[in-house]
């Protein structure tokens, strides 16, 4: 029991010790305040990257579990919450979101602490548990419940109410609720009817462990996972997840464990708290979508919500992936190998307009085809083809794994590439368009010579030669033509990137342009480059969180550091992330898209590529000239991050940073540092002015 002081007539509780403590280390952070409950978009998350939710929100969610048909009302299925357990007869006085540990916490009027988790290495299980309390405790349930008439969908402003209905079976017992179930409707015909089975505590009998701690389990396999192909054997395999994990004693330690040598890969600064908050609340948000034993990629609300229907978007790409591909290498693989899983729905994409290779969908679900209810978007935004070819090829750039390279790669690569050669039209002059395009600002649809789209492409083809270089391949002849003559607009006299042909110069909605400086690395001059971003940052609307994060690395990339300083605070300083738990929404004030990771994705990209100045390119990864984040912070650490089989950590200070070998591989390279040996355990120190590159002996 915490405890719980008398004032005048009211009880209060005291934040628990454990609370405060960890709260100065920015690992956790906690609110005596419950009122922000009310606004469900400012729960904190409890997720592993296979099953998750928002803590007291009457939905849980299942990667790869969708509903519905395509182009329609294709989402995420949405099951009724199984840990969403209140204590009766006991108000909440508190809530805390330890990100070093992974759970949610809530302390109640009496002193009774209530913890959720989503186990790290038992993935099928979700988990809360009471800590103090008697035997005669009461506990209420707040599953949500589908009405009997038409139930409501989710949108980004409603969780909706459309869950999926249950079958009592007869294996259920007093102690122990088994339901199973399938989805209501396929996503195209002849995907599978994906059906499930959940094991339960029963609410009035939670599992007593001693010490007055009880428990309630949930379990979720489905067909997509399960290791048996019968709907009894996955009853079985249900049962016996629950059965094993209910009164294991050590469930919450092995949990916690996990979680803590996840999140000891990461960044650290000193001299910021806040900052330092919301850099460990949106790595948090990232780990909790993702998992390395479950091939799918996460939507733009993450796991825990059905943000965007729970459709998987080039944001998952383009600003969340880089992230997990630095500092969790094997968690940014899962996600190339949801891409890679769904190439099929690629190719019948390209081939419904006459197209040939892969074109990746603007909204992707199970199969990978388009489920996109607007066609709009089906048939213009092609740049996430682009997008995911850009992916695929900085997962080369951080292992140099050949077989990867010959297995997953060069045959995306290559079918990318085969896409935009058949998508191009040669002009009279010779030269190739890519007409009739969304660029990523969705506000300019239906134009011709998309800057960034044609720009994507040309690369596509350039890592598709280079990939085959390497392999012993050759690419079609044709295809270097196309790469030479695609347009890419330009202004010679004002020297600058229209953001596609015929371009007004009107305010545009988000990054676009912006995005070939970085993360494309597209070859310009830094004088063109900083006109970009100079005209762009006059000419996009103070909308959507996620795109200031892009000019702050852009300026600190060419020594505009003001600038930088100035787009980090449009990014971060704006009320967004906000609440208790500094929760990122798609626009201020946590509107638009809930948990939005996009902004968190290219938030922590601001810091490690913006101020840490961390590039993978082909054969080198390379530090320039880094320093802490602005604003206050004195340090910035960016631990553990992933090349070519070793764990590195960068230190930075004001004036000097160091690089050390934490560990490496049996199978990985010798590292030098401009031409210097880097060794496990030793750290090289270098000024704040320097750029290093860092790259195995050749």
């Amino acid at each position: 029991m915490h405890p719980v002081l008398l004032v005048g007539a009211v009880l209060a509780v005291s934040p628990p010790a454990e609370w405060v403590a960890k709260e100065k280390t920015a690992s956790l952070m906690y609110t005596m305040d419950t009122s922000f409950t009310s606004n469900w978009k400012a729960l904190p998350t409890v997720g592993n990257g296979y099953v998750s939710t928002l803590v007291t929100n009457p939905a849980e969610y299942v990667a790869g579990v969708y509903n519905w048909e395509a182009k329609t009302q294709s989402s995420r299925a949405t099951f009724p919450a199984s840990t969403n357990i209140a204590l009766e007869g006991a108000s909440p006085a508190g809530y805390a979101l330890d990100m070093q540990f992974g759970t949610a916490e809530r302390i109640y009027s009496n002193g009774v602490l209530q913890r959720w988790y989503a186990h790290r290495v038992q993935k099928n299980l979700l988990v809360t548990e009471f800590i103090g309390g008697t035997g005669s405790d009461r506990y209420q349930d707040g599953a949500g419940r589908r009405p009997s008439v038409d139930c409501t969908h989710a949108t980004d402003e409603d969780p909706g109410n459309c869950y999926m209905e249950y079958t009592k079976a007869g294996s259920s017992t007093s102690e122990m609720e088994v339901y199973t179930g399938t989805i209501d409707r396929r996503e195209y015909p002849g995907s599978p009817l994906i059906s499930f089975v959940v094991v339960r505590t029963a609410v009035d009998q939670p599992v007593e462990l001693g010490g007055g701690v009880r428990r309630f389990l949930s379990v979720r396999v489905t067909s997509l996972d399960a290791n048996s192909s019968t709907s009894n054997g996955m009853e079985e395999e249900a049962i016996s997840m629950y059965k094993g994990a209910a009164r294991d004693a050590n469930l919450y330690a092995t949990h916690t464990a996990e979680w803590t040598e996840l999140t000891a890969a990461g960044m650290f600064v000193e001299g910021d708290h806040d900052l330092a908050q919301s850099i460990n609340a949106s790595f948090y948000g990232v780990l909790s979508a993702l998992h390395k034993e479950v091939p799918w990629d996460t939507s733009p609300g993450g796991l825990s919500t059905n943000g965007y229907w729970g459709n998987v978007f080039w944001d998952s790409d383009t600003w969340i992936y880089p992230n997990a591909l630095l500092f969790h290498h094997d968690l940014g693989r899962s996600q190339m190998q949801y891409r890679y899983n769904v190439r099929e729905g690629a190719r019948q994409n390209a081939e419904m307009q006459g197209w040939k290779g892969y074109q990746f969908p603007w909204q992707s679900g199970e199969t990978g085809q388009e489920v996109c209810y607007n066609s709009i978007y089906e048939y213009q935004e092609i740049h996430i083809s682009g997008d995911v070819a850009q992916a695929m090829w900085q997962m080369w750039r951080a292992t140099h794994d050949k077989q990867l390279l010959a297995d997953m790669v060069y045959p995306v690569l290559y079918n990318v590439s085969t896409f935009w050669a058949s998508r191009v039209v040669q002009n009279r002059d010779g030269t190739y368009s890519i007409n009739n395009v969304m660029c990523p600002d969705e506000d300019a649809n239906g134009v011709n010579n998309s800057a960034y789209t044609n720009a994507v492409a040309k690369q596509t083809f350039v890592w598709t030669k280079l990939a085959a270089a390497i392999l012993g391949k050759t690419t079609p002849a044709g295809w270097d033509e196309v790469e030479a003559k695609l347009v890419i607009p330009f202004d010679t006299t004002k020297q600058y990137h229209p953001e596609y042909e015929g371009y007004k110069e009107g305010m545009v909605k988000q990054a676009d342009v912006v995005l070939m400086g970085y993360p494309l690395m597209f070859p310009m001059p830094h004088n063109v480059y900083f006109n970009d971003l100079n005209f762009y940052g006059n000419h996009t609307r103070n909308s959507v969180a996620m795109t200031w994060a892009i000019f702050t690395i852009g300026y600190r990339s060419i020594g505009y550091d003001d600038q930088a300083a100035k787009a980090f605070d449009a990014t971060v300083r704006q009320n967004n992330p906000s609440g208790p738990f500094h929760t990122w929404g798609e626009y201020e004030e946590n509107s638009g898209c809930p948990n939005f990771l996009t902004a968190a994705g290219g938030f922590l990209q601001s810091v490690w590529a913006g101020f840490g100045g961390v590039r993978l390119t082909d054969g080198a990864l390379t530090i320039t000239k880094p320093a802490p984040p602005s604003g206050g912070s004195d340090r910035l650490t960016l631990s553990k991050l992933y090349y070519l089989g070793c764990l590195l950590t960068v230190d930075i200070h004001p004036d000097t940073f160091s690089v050390v070998i934490d560990s490496c591989g049996a199978q990985a390279p010798s590292l030098y540092a401009n031409q210097t040996a880097l060794h496990v355990g030793t750290p090289v120190s270098y000024s704040t002015q320097q750029q290093i590159s860092i790259s195995a002996r050749q």
